[in-house]
């Protein structure tokens, strides 16, 4: 009986600089997801917060404080320049239009204003909290 060998030639340095490279990789992205993690954690609570307003019998305030938000998002818009005035003036006047239908139809829409502004301020808080490369 014949036997044959084959020899396997094993590169160390190889095995090295792929652990190098995934280390380098995870080592970029560990601030990039705790400042996700901060920005979904503040939008999160924003969210549960207008949850808890929209279920108690302040609806004439809530609805107040969304249209206040609204006039600020147009402010904004009128401030600012490019695509980014846009999406503040849409959000303006969406803010204003959720606030009439929230005093005038149901208070669940006090919600969904509430998730337009925790998207808002999640897009910030990323943006200061992710560190620059």
């Amino acid at each position: 009986m014949k036997a044959l060998t084959v020899p396997i030639h094993q590169h160390k340095s190889s095995k090295r600089t792929l652990d190098r490279n995934i280390l380098s990789v995870v080592s970029l992205s560990i601030p990039d997801l705790l400042a996700l993690m901060g920005a979904v954690t503040v939008a999160a609570s924003i969210i549960l917060l207008t949850v808890w307003a929209a279920g108690t019998e302040l609806n004439v305030f809530i609805g107040a404080g969304t249209w206040g938000m609204g006039f600020i998002f147009l402010g904004l818009a009128v401030d600012n320049r490019g695509s980014k005035a846009i999406y503040q003036f849409a959000s303006g006047a969406g803010l204003l239009a959720l606030a009439a239908l929230h005093t005038t139809v149901s208070a669940e829409f006090a919600i969904v204003s509430g998730v337009l502004v925790a998207t808002w301020v999640a897009v910030l808080m990323f943006r200061h909290l992710r560190p620059e490369t």
